[in-house]
């Protein structure tokens, strides 16, 4: 990649002389030759298209074939998109098939070409090439680096694909993959599941009909399925080992990712990917089957797997709401009775009555009607919720509130399947609407529901004892306060508070800067003395922890320090190669390694962030294990993980540093219980108020919160006095009559 160029070799069938003069032509080598081809797409290429534009984007390109049934060797070269004659090569090649050579790649493409970095680049070819070998395990693939001549990618033909997948990712990883194979309606779906997680997410290949898929609606079901995998097998997590200090390679259940191999075989008809022309995109005609013949194969592996676990509630409506108005249309046929997809017994049935917002089961013997579901032994009845049912209170000028269900109406969404056929009553229907008698859409047209409604309920109850709490509350509503960095500085600090908050005076009126350090402060507010602390330690230190940096002028790098013996951190050969191609923006983030590749590939960090050696310090001191060298791995991995989505590893404060250096100022801030004087809480506050952010400590907890307003109590009225000469009465009356 580092001088453009690219070639491919295969050993297939070649091409002859009368296809080496078409190969080249726009949509003349279109493997569709009728409408009907459309449907049968057995290729990667159909359209005729990728040679003539790699063509245009290269400044030579030659293209040399041998069929098995001829010796001789055709040769055709492009130069700037332009086809030469087609010639015999002086040197034939040794077998049959086809070898294309692309040099100065971009050229003509100055932006691109320079946007290109080689390594990332190879990287994303290597990835693409391993995840399209594991659907063609009988193909061997080769892939090598002519610039530095290695062998990064070196596959021979496997038995099938979890052997290729051994091969690619190791014995270890595969044997915690599990075969599943699944059928529903038009789709087949077939592949390996991981049966415990993994530390990132390249361990997870969807397929449809041997053809890579790349963020669909498919990999976001797979994952909600499967991401407690991890947390239910993994036995070795040690609950006493901080986060923080936690190796990226084992991570909590939680933070792992889950592994899959899976394809998805099906008509062609059925989908369209013709999207985009990287051809990873998809849609398909009918996403219900296709997302539940997932959901079924992956929920049939837990069980046998005994991995079976409970997803939250709050999960499952996430994935609901996030497809409901995603393009899904939904038709009917008109001639067709639409079922009610409930499985009951012959005497209980069971209808979601909108009056009173829940399911209502009828008993077809007696007629009656309850709210509680019948025992399992009479029925079982599954209950769907979703936006068609959905319940919103609504509260009335009179302050009643009602429940109402805005989205059964076809007003509001007229586009929605509605859950049953309702049988209208006419003239002109005769027999043909008959339904059977244990329909329920035929029985609630006929029939009225005994339950009663419930009745409106008090929306805010003024005239219970909880009045003065509800005041303060819609107080709160209709005032409330927006908290900016100028009343930080007009704040007066009356007093601590229990030893734990600063007592302090806001000015939140409209007024000028400089009028409001002149006039008091309306609002009451509670400082949290540990987390301003911990906030004015937490910007100090990330100060503190920049130099300038001598080999760029007008630049700051973290400062670092070293670490000896050096620190050997094991990495993959994938990592070695990514970050040994940032190497020099690596020095700017307090890194500097050397690269080990004898035996496993290593990295040995020989100077690391100080902050980092300042907490391993603090940990032997407390008589604590060391945890320098879990905090590297973390870092390294996330300058990884940044190289791999973005291709950069400059930016802002890395999050581990920062995460380093918030424990370094917790540790370090005043505690609950230590007293301050005056001077000191007027410091404290002084400081917090040239912050950068102040409205929160180094994890996020806030650190002020407004108690009360003052103008607004003075604005209540007095409480009215005694009267003195009723309750002289009331006294004399009871002494006259009150023994009797």
């Amino acid at each position: 990649m580092e001088a453009f160029k690219v070639q491919v070799i295969d050993n297939g069938s070649g091409m002859d002389i009368q296809d080496m003069e078409s190969v080249g032509n726009r949509y003349f080598t279109s493997k569709c030759s009728s409408l009907e081809d459309l449907d049968n797409l057995k290729f990667y290429g159909f359209r005729g298209e990728a040679v003539a534009s790699i063509a245009n984007l290269a400044m030579l390109v030659e293209i040399s074939s041998r069929t098995k049934m001829s010796v001789k060797t055709h040769v055709k070269v492009f130069k700037d998109g332009n086809g030469l004659d087609v010639f015999e090569a002086e040197t034939t090649r040794p077998s049959a098939g086809t070898t294309v050579v692309i040099c100065n790649l971009f050229h003509n493409m100055p932006v691109r070409r320079n946007r290109m970095d080689s390594v990332l680049e190879f990287e994303r070819i290597r990835q693409r090439v391993e995840a399209i070998s594991l659907m063609q395990p009988s193909v061997s693939f080769t892939l090598k680096n002519d610039c530095t001549g290695t062998m990064v990618v070196q596959l021979s033909k496997a038995r099938n694909t979890y052997y290729r997948f051994v091969q690619i990712h190791g014995l270890g990883r595969a044997q915690k993959l599990g075969e599943i194979s699944h059928s529903h309606a038009q789709f087949q779906v077939s592949g390996y599941l991981g049966r415990e997680g993994h530390y990132n997410n390249t361990l997870q290949f969807l397929y449809v009909n041997d053809r890579l898929l790349l963020k669909t609606r498919i990999h976001k079901l797979l994952n909600l399925l499967l991401r407690k995998v991890g947390g239910s097998s993994r036995q070795n997590d040690s609950p006493g080992t901080p986060p923080a200090i936690r190796s990226p390679k084992q991570r909590r259940g939680a933070e792992l990712h889950a592994m899959y191999v899976i394809n998805i075989m099906c008509h062609y008809s059925e989908y369209d990917i013709c999207l985009e022309p990287a051809k990873t995109l998809i849609e398909f005609k009918d996403w219900e089957s296709i997302l539940l013949c997932i959901e079924e194969a992956v929920k049939a592996f837990l069980t046998r797997e005994n991995l079976v676990c409970e997803l939250y509630p709050e999960d499952i409506q996430d994935y609901v709401c996030q497809n409901v108005f995603s393009g899904q249309t939904a038709s009917t046929d008109g001639d067709e009775k639409e079922e009610d997809n409930v499985t009951a017994s012959s005497d209980w049935l069971h209808h979601y009555d909108d009056t009173v917002g829940k399911l209502v089961y009828i008993n077809k013997v007696t007629g009656l009607s309850k709210y509680e579901a019948p025992s399992a032994e009479e029925t079982q009845v599954s209950c769907t919720s979703d936006v068609t049912n959905m319940a919103i209170s609504v509260i009335s000028k009179k302050g009643i509130e009602y429940r109402c269900y805005p989205f059964q109406m076809d007003l509001v969404l007229p586009f929605l399947p509605k859950s049953g056929s309702v049988l209208s009553s006419g003239p002109d229907n005769g027999g043909d609407d008959i339904q059977d008698s244990n329909s329920l859409s035929s029985l609630y047209s006929e029939w009225t529901n005994p339950v009663f409604a419930r009745p409106p309920m008090v929306g805010v109850d003024i005239s219970s004892v909880q009045a003065e709490g509800l005041a303060v509350k819609i107080h709160n509503i209709l005032f409330p306060y927006r908290f900016s960095k100028d009343m930080i500085h007009s704040m007066k600090v009356i007093h601590q508070v229990d030893k734990k908050f600063l007592a302090c005076l806001i000015n939140t009126q409209d007024q000028e800067p400089a009028a409001c350090s002149e006039t008091d402060g309306n609002l009451l507010v509670l400082v949290d003395q540990h987390a301003a602390h911990e906030r004015v330690r937490l910007e100090n230190l990330v100060a503190d922890s920049y130099e300038d940096d001598p080999e760029a002028p007008g630049e700051r790098r973290l400062c670092s320090s070293t670490v000896a013996p050096p620190l050997e951190v094991s990495v993959t050969d994938e990592e070695l190669r990514l970050l040994g191609s940032c190497q020099p923006f690596l020095r700017g983030l307090g890194l500097e390694m050397q690269f080990s590749q004898i035996g496993n590939p290593q990295v040995l960090v020989g100077k690391v962030p100080m902050c980092f050696t300042e907490k391993e310090s603090n940990e032997l001191r407390r008589g604590r294990h060391s945890i320098i060298k879990p905090i590297v791995e973390e870092y390294l991995q996330e300058q990884i993980e940044l190289l791999r989505s973005t291709g950069r590893v400059r930016g802002t404060l890395p999050l581990t540093v920062l995460k380093v250096l918030a424990s370094l100022a917790c540790h370090g801030a005043i505690k609950f219980n230590d007293s301050l004087s005056k001077e000191e809480c007027c410091s404290l506050v002084g400081s917090l108020s040239s912050c950068q952010l102040p409205f929160q400590c180094a994890h996020g907890r806030p650190s002020i919160a407004p108690l009360v307003d003052v103008l607004h109590l003075n604005d209540q009225e007095e409480p009215p006095k005694p009267n003195l000469r009723k309750l002289r009465r009331m006294y004399k009356a009871w002494e006259l009559y009150g023994n009797r």
